[in-house]
């Protein structure tokens, strides 16, 4: 049976709106650099709301999604008064939480 967008945009469109609504996400970031950040994670909405909605807990990989799109935000607001060894512990983190997402990712495109 075929998805039915309309459901798909109902249960992806609350998810969105708080990616928006979340200043937390982006307020250490200058508006050309919020909007692509924001960009990003609205295509990873979409993309993860595209696999069949029992095969994707959308609502935990949102809040996933959003962990890093916060770190990535804050990272950004403090990089200039980080000293490089804290700045590139941070990114690790970042990285661990990119990857965190990305194994879900995969366990989903394994199960299609």
């Amino acid at each position: 049976m075929a998805p039915n967008p309309a459901s798909e945009n109902e249960r992806l469109q609350p998810l969105i709106d708080q990616l928006y609504q979340n200043e937390a996400l982006t307020d250490a970031l200058v508006d050309s650099d919020a909007a692509i950040l924001l960009a990003w994670g609205e295509s990873e909405l979409r993309r993860l709301a595209g696999f069949p909605s029992g095969q994707v807990d959308l609502d935990s990989v949102a809040r996933e999604l959003q962990r890093v799109m916060r770190s990535i935000n804050r990272l950004v607001g403090q990089k200039a008064e980080l000293p490089d060894t804290q700045l590139i512990q941070r990114l690790l983190r970042l990285v661990e939480q990119a990857q965190q997402l990305a194994l879900k990712q995969a366990i989903l495109k394994k199960r299609d």
